[in-house]
């Protein structure tokens, strides 16, 4: 995961299939999943057998170079968990955790290297399963780089139309 790679389809669904077991799973919700066509038709398998049926595919757009920024900026102090980001939550004293005074690192996956790496993976795949989603009408597109507020009241519009 770290390097960018995508983790394996056995472990996920493995989660997915056992999670769904559970009494109290009535809805299930995903986030960034699936990323391949053969994810997206071995969930829609799944659900079948266990006779569920999806109901929206959300796809919060946002362009690279957003996600990249965003991804990049963020810097942690480890041993609190405490993070910042460089432009929308920066550390009082650059490099620095507010609380301590100890350095803060940038953790390996917010790296640009791995950063860009898993957006082409994500490119590689996403435009089949964003198709086949569409030609199942599930698939609902909002604007992901726009103040948080709007981007939630719009994945909220979707939600109160598919689930009421």
């Amino acid at each position: 995961m770290n390097a960018g790679k995508l983790v394996p389809n056995e472990l996920i669904f493995g989660m997915i299939s056992k999670t769904m077991e559970k009494p109290e799973c009535k809805r299930i919700m995903f986030d960034g999943f699936p990323r391949s066509l053969e994810q997206a038709q071995k969930l829609d398998e799944m659900l079948t057998t266990k006779g569920k049926k999806l109901t929206a595919v959300i796809y919060l757009d946002v362009p690279d170079e957003e996600l990249v920024k965003r991804g990049t900026g963020r810097w942690i102090h480890q041993p609190s968990g405490r993070t910042y980001h460089l432009v929308f939550k920066p550390p009082k004293d650059a490099g620095k955790d507010d609380v301590t005074g100890e350095p803060l690192i940038q953790r390996e996956d917010d790296k640009e290297a791995t950063i860009r790496s898993r957006l082409k993976v994500f490119h590689d795949n996403n435009s089949a399963v964003l198709a086949y989603y569409d030609a199942k009408k599930a698939l609902y597109k909002v604007k992901g780089d726009s103040k948080i507020e709007e981007v939630w009241s719009a994945v909220e519009k979707v939600l109160d139309s598919v689930l009421a």
